[in-house]
């Protein structure tokens, strides 16, 4: 299982979070959906998570 909870992430100099997750479980086995658009954050918090 991942869990998150109060998850912010924000790059150097940029005016706003391009993170916020107040909390977040992926059970294990799951599959998960991320859509959004260019910018929106989704190629980071797979980096957050593997840890790059």
């Amino acid at each position: 299982m991942i869990e998150l909870l109060d998850l912010r992430f924000a790059w150097p100099g940029a005016p706003r979070d391009c993170i916020a997750i107040d909390a977040l479980r992926i059970p294990a086995g799951s599959t998960l959906f991320l859509h959004g658009p260019s910018g929106g954050g989704k190629s980071t918090l797979l980096g957050l998570l593997a840890g790059v």
